[in-house]
């Protein structure tokens, strides 16, 4: 595999890992399975998320990180389970 890196509020990460502990799952696996598996109903395999970002990315115009970045902030807020949980920016 290889590895992403994003940042979190703090008040996110707490968030996250609760969820991941009451998954009873690591961070990593949970954070996969958010982002790869369902979408308010929608399921993403990895070919569809990278079509997604590139799709994204085209039509921003902007670097791919950045646009990886933004698509997994907004899959991670749109799938939380209590969007006032998270911290606003």
């Amino acid at each position: 595999m290889k590895r992403v890196n994003i940042q979190l509020a703090e008040a996110d990460l707490a968030l996250l890992d609760k969820q991941a502990d009451t998954a009873g799952i690591s961070r990593s696996e949970f954070l996969r399975g958010r982002v790869l598996n369902s979408v308010n109903g929608k399921s993403y395999n990895p070919e569809q998320y990278q079509r997604l970002i590139t799709a994204a990315q085209k039509r921003s115009n902007v670097p791919r990180t950045q646009v990886e970045q933004l698509v997994n902030f907004l899959f991670i807020e749109l799938m939380a389970p209590h969007v006032e949980e998270a911290s606003r920016h």
